[in-house]
């Protein structure tokens, strides 16, 4: 079944869970693919979260809290993160999508839906992960730091990475 239809990981799930889409960003390393290049909506770093264009007639209510962030991601953020290392990755790691065997497992099994598969950074696997778990969790940044446990180990990451994930899980929110 779906992982978000059962009750919400405790901290070693969320890191094997972690390690789990970390193990999927290893197997995917050696694919690519012409159509992988494509322009792809979700795609974290391909601009389209703090495009002018985007924003220019979405509702205040929206614009008004992201219109400080904006400018920074678009200058600061996305150079950064366009530089750090790329591959073809899942690009779907939500609660959805992620398998278990039952409501009460709280290992992965499984993962569906790769339709939204893209060359990009691959701290972006890991963001659209903790973004999806951060928003359904009552531990808010012990869910993030548990899910980073797990890829890292799994797929280390470099002091770079890790710190743009913040700024990655933002521009999810905001494609969302």
């Amino acid at each position: 079944i779906p992982y978000g239809e059962g009750r919400f990981p405790d901290p070693r799930p969320l890191q094997r869970i972690g390690g789990f889409m970390a193990q999927v960003v290893n197997a995917l390393a050696a694919f690519d693919h012409d159509a992988s290049h494509h322009f792809m909506p979700w795609n974290l770093s391909n601009g389209l979260a703090v495009s002018r264009d985007l924003w220019a007639d979405a509702a205040q209510d929206i614009v008004t809290p992201a219109a400080p962030l904006l400018e920074r991601l678009r200058c600061e953020v996305l150079p950064r993160l366009n530089a750090c290392p790329s591959q073809v990755i899942h690009n779907d790691g939500h609660p959805y999508n992620l398998l278990r065997a039952d409501s009460e497992s709280q290992e992965v099994v499984g993962l569906i839906d790769f339709g939204d598969m893209v060359y990009a950074p691959i701290i972006n696997e890991l963001a659209v992960t903790a973004t999806t778990f951060y928003r359904r969790s009552a531990r808010g940044l012990d869910t993030v730091k548990n899910l980073l446990a797990g890829f890292h180990n799994a797929h280390p990451l470099s002091d770079t990475e890790v710190s743009l994930l913040w700024d990655a899980m933002t521009l999810r929110l905001l494609i969302t």
